[in-house]
């Protein structure tokens, strides 16, 4: 879960990926140290989704593990909400309805294929020699 403040700050585009780091993902567990590298948000007009790219010395030689989650910006429709209600003991009130409208949720895709990686993605290398092109 991520609060839509923050997500809402990353100013995605349709067609666009915007490189993330731990100071964007600090309210979440999914970008923590050490392992960490970065992530990144993509958005279509089908489906948003967050990357996160993180160091796994176990798979070696492929040491790079994605981790990709869908991300609801609303509940999808198929959620029984009321439902959802009574089994948590609580009541669609405005509170229920102000907890939706200020978070994203992160929703873990099974791994698949391109989870284990030698190495970042080309489109992610470019955008951080550029990042550090500009930075000196």
């Amino acid at each position: 879960m991520l609060s839509r403040r923050v997500w809402d700050s990353f100013r995605l585009q349709a067609g666009s990926l915007v490189l993330l780091d731990t100071r964007d993902l600090a309210e979440t567990p999914v970008a923590r140290a050490p392992s960490f590298l970065i992530g990144t948000a993509t958005k279509t007009e089908m489906r948003v989704e967050l990357a996160i790219y993180r160091l796994d010395f176990s798979d070696e030689p492929d040491l790079i593990n994605v981790d990709v989650y869908d991300v609801w910006e609303q509940l999808p429709t198929r959620i029984d909400v009321p439902s959802m209600i009574v089994a948590a003991s609580t009541c669609a009130n405005p509170n229920f309805q102000s907890y939706l409208d200020h978070h994203v949720f992160l929703v873990k895709k099974t791994p698949g294929f391109g989870h284990h990686r030698a190495d970042l993605p080309g489109e992610i290398l470019v955008r951080l020699r550029h990042i550090s092109v500009d930075a000196v």
